[in-house]
């Protein structure tokens, strides 16, 4: 069970790699903290980008024309 412990004037609490992988935080990330009566949050300051701001970051000249290689040759048309 982590526990906080004294680290200097600060105070600290290891996590768990399984916690963090559950999470998708990797060590150094930046994060935020906020507290709540009983508990500490933290959260992400960097998100996976949603598809549709992806999208909205393809230029023009990021799209391109379809290629004809012609018939298939093998099996990767079943």
């Amino acid at each position: 069970m982590p526990r906080i412990t004294a680290w200097g004037n600060s105070h600290g609490v290891r996590l768990p790699r399984e916690l963090l992988e559950a999470a998708d935080l990797a060590p150094q990330a930046e994060v935020r903290l906020t507290a709540e009566p009983g508990r500490i949050v933290i959260e992400s300051l960097r998100r996976k980008p949603t598809l549709v701001e992806l999208l909205a970051k393809v230029r023009p000249s990021d799209r391109f024309e379809e290629i004809d290689y012609g018939p298939p040759q093998g099996r990767e048309a079943l």
